[in-house]
């Protein structure tokens, strides 16, 4: 399923029924309790995933001066998903198993220079 999330030349609905996949499966607690906590390249490779679909935001300099405000203005269908997903998966795994995969892969988007990777280091923080 992590391949078919990756795979960009797929379309979006493909890839975002592969993410739901696995997110539903970290989600399942109760039939397969610390599944996903045994496999960290796993979540780490899911967590880059789901971050590089937050980076999927348009910038128009028209909205700096826009005088109603849009909050989803830019956003595209893998950004919302990327955004939710990201939730979910830390949710369902706690933080000390998200902690140690998200403050690497963080560090890396902050130290980027374009805005976009650090919006989606924020909005994962959040």
């Amino acid at each position: 399923m992590l391949h078919v999330a990756e795979a960009e030349s797929l379309e979006e609905g493909t890839r975002h029924l592969a993410i739901e996949f696995v997110i539903t499966l970290a989600e399942a607690s109760e039939r397969a309790p610390g599944m996903m906590r045994k496999l960290p390249l796993f979540i780490s490779r899911l967590f880059a995933i789901l971050m590089k679909m937050v980076l999927d935001i348009e910038d128009d300099p028209s909205w700096h001066t826009a005088e109603t405000e849009d909050e989803d203005a830019g956003e595209s269908g893998n950004y919302s998903v990327g955004q939710e997903c990201l939730d979910r998966l830390a949710i369902s795994l706690g933080g000390n198993t998200i902690v140690p995969v998200a403050s690497e892969q963080l560090l890396a988007y902050l130290a980027a220079s374009e805005w976009q990777k650090h919006h989606a280091a924020l909005i994962a923080l959040a």
